[in-house]
């Protein structure tokens, strides 16, 4: 995307969205466009996500392709919300991040979608906004994006909030649903921390299975924290990239990521359990499940004193780390 855009005549303001490195972006500015940058992910160190672009008008938008359909569609809407009629919108990604199929989930909302560049299994993509994505209720754009379902966390049927590309699309994933049945116990007044909370899932058993348990969420995507919000309204958010300085806590739960994108890594959980000794009291355990073939005793038992295993099904295991 950077190298093509030299010979687009790119006019601005240009959004740009979901450029997690920041090449997309500066390409712009090199083409002495104003930029505004928009994603729902917080940037470490950096601005936070939010859940919807800013209001524009903008004359051009560049859009990183989505690691799922759903997260891409929303995306693609949204910007096309905040663009002038007439805006060119350039789509870009990898080919085994499924941009060959892209085109057709462009058509219903830009014009003259083609390829305009393609190389090392990489490609470009480009149409025309026709203004036909304006939302409804402009004061609250993501009403129209919010979906209920039903979830039993084991205490009967929730009506559970969620939107677009938020983990396991707002239900409950086999990892989740074996820790909400290994959840430590809490005294009363105790401080709990849901890691990477998604729509909450976690967050909401404790309260159900704990009772007056304070409760404290940390997700770096804005979009799931507009659900989680609803699903677990007695709790509190904490800066993603911060969140150990709301400790000390009693317990910090989570099915932490290990995927950026296609690529397996484990970055995140390896951050987490160096963070957490520091943020737990004298007395406070980690409890965490990861599919079993990951190395994650290692990483605890060489920030914790004391390791163990309290369950294990299928491919995953509900790890307890203490201090010891």
């Amino acid at each position: 995307m950077a190298e093509r855009l030299p010979g687009t005549g790119l006019e601005g303001p240009v959004l740009v969205v979901d450029d997690a490195v920041g090449e997309a972006a500066e390409a712009a500015r090199a083409q002495g466009c104003e930029v505004a940058v928009w994603s729902r992910m917080d940037v470490p160190g950096g601005a936070p996500g939010t859940a919807w672009p800013p209001p524009g008008p903008f004359g051009a938008a560049l859009i990183r392709l989505s690691p799922s359909r759903e997260a891409f569609d929303f995306a693609l809407h949204a910007t096309v919300s905040a663009l002038r009629p007439g805006a060119p919108v350039f789509v870009y990604g990898a080919k085994d991040e499924g941009i060959a199929s892209t085109p057709r989930r462009m058509e219903p909302l830009l014009e003259n979608v083609s390829t305009v560049a393609n190389a090392r299994r990489c490609r470009v993509l480009r149409g025309v906004s026709t203004g036909v994505a304006a939302p409804a209720a402009p004061e609250a754009p993501l009403s129209e994006w919010r979906t209920t379902a039903p979830l039993d966390l084991g205490w009967g049927p929730l009506d559970w909030v969620s939107y677009p590309g938020t983990f396991a699309k707002g239900g409950l994933d086999p990892g989740t649903a074996l820790l909400v049945r290994h959840l430590p116990e809490v005294r009363p007044e105790g401080r709990v921390l849901d890691f990477a909370a998604g729509t909450g899932v976690l967050a909401a058993a404790v309260v159900r299975a704990q009772g007056a348990a304070r409760v404290f969420l940390a997700e770096p995507d804005a979009l799931a924290r507009e659900a989680a919000r609803e699903n677990v309204p007695m709790g509190a958010f904490v800066p993603s990239d911060r969140w150990w300085e709301a400790g000390p806590f009693d317990v910090v739960v989570s099915n932490p990521p290990y995927h950026q994108g296609k690529a397996e890594t484990l970055e995140v959980v390896a951050s987490l359990v160096e963070r957490a000794p520091g943020a737990l009291g004298p007395s406070g355990e980690l409890r965490l499940v990861v599919q079993r073939r990951l190395p994650v005793g290692e990483l605890l038992g060489a920030a914790f004193g004391a390791v163990a295993v309290v369950a294990d099904e299928g491919p995953f295991r509900v790890w307890k780390a203490t201090r010891g």
